[in-house]
């Protein structure tokens, strides 16, 4: 058990390891099982790392943790950086909210049916169930926008789903942040398939993301969970245009799996998009791939998603809407 102190002074004990990785290691908080540290390796940490950390701790979101409806526990939602923690007079790291990772899975696992064929809980996940877990990601999304800052890594990887469809962000203190100096810390990573085109070629150490690049991720991620595909990575390219272009290319220009009269082709027995979603979601798609290809802000917000999702929700049947579908494809 190793001693250090928060922000005010009061010691916090580490547990048992939890994780470790390249930047530090993750260790149970004894005495506060809702809380975990982060100990950064390197003892001299930089310096702009530290003033991010500060920043973030100084200007959290609202609502961080969200209520399971079935157990009646607070469930996290960000794992944001909630406290400094010092060793002696120097920063080391900082507490976070806990995730029991036996309980959930990477949203990957979720936005395939291959991949949802792997576990038992995640084959139990219809429709219905997959696009209220678009919903929560929507306000996820919406939570982290309100202080200004902007996720940027926003991945496959980073996001988790319970079994009980609470939906995390992990690595949060990799986001673009501000302080109350106005100076931005900006997030240098990113992953092929949830890079906004816009930041395509982009010095990402110095360039300033905006809100909306987050958002074209956010459309990603929906439209993997309501349609079992990627709107880039997937979708037939037909061989007399040549070979098919890198996802990024599509994404910039705007050649989205289900674009009216676009390049991409849907796949024998997969899902059309055209056919299978209401006119006001595919709407906001058309918006988040076509229309903001060409302007970022003319994507939908987080809120937007939200309120459309609650009413695809709403509206949704299962016996319904699959009868519908098959005689929609059947015309």
């Amino acid at each position: 058990m190793t001693e250090y102190a928060n922000a005010a002074g009061e010691p916090v004990s580490t547990g048992q390891l939890v994780g470790k990785g390249g930047e530090g290691s993750v260790y149970k908080v004894s005495g506060q099982p809702d809380l975990v540290v982060k100990v950064f390796h390197d003892k001299d940490i930089a310096r702009a790392r530290k003033a991010k950390i500060r920043a973030m701790v100084a200007n959290k979101p609202r609502q961080r943790t969200a209520v399971d409806k079935q157990s009646g526990k607070t469930m996290p939602v960000l794992t944001w950086p909630e406290d400094l923690v010092l060793r002696g007079k120097q920063m080391c790291g900082f507490t976070m909210q806990a995730v029991d990772m036996n309980k959930s899975v990477e949203i990957h696992n979720v936005e395939s049916i291959a991949a949802r064929e792997a576990r038992s809980w995640t084959q139990r996940l219809g429709l219905g169930l997959r696009a209220n877990i678009a919903r929560n990601l929507a306000f996820l999304v919406s939570q982290v926008h309100s202080v200004g800052a902007v996720i940027g890594d926003f991945n496959e990887r980073n996001v988790l789903v319970s079994k009980n469809l609470v939906v995390t962000m992990i690595d949060c203190d990799s986001m673009q942040v501000k302080d109350r100096k106005g100076q931005y810390h900006p997030c240098e990573v990113f992953q092929p398939g949830f890079l906004a085109p816009e930041l395509i070629g982009k010095s990402l150490k110095t360039f300033v993301r905006q809100p909306s690049s987050d958002l074209f991720c956010l459309a990603v991620h929906i439209y993997c969970l309501l349609l079992d595909r990627h709107p880039f990575r997937n979708g037939l390219y037909p061989p007399e245009l040549g070979n098919k272009p890198y996802n990024a290319v599509l994404a910039r220009d705007g050649q989205w799996r289900g674009r009216a009269g676009g390049a991409l082709r849907i796949e024998k027995n997969q899902l059309d998009p055209r056919v299978f979603l209401p006119p006001s979601t595919l709407s906001l798609f058309e918006r988040a791939f076509q229309a903001g290809a060409e302007n970022p802000e003319l994507r939908p917000s987080a809120g937007q998603w939200e309120s459309e999702l609650s009413r695809f929700i709403g509206a949704w049947k299962p016996t319904q809407w699959k009868t519908s579908t098959l005689k929609r494809r059947a015309t």
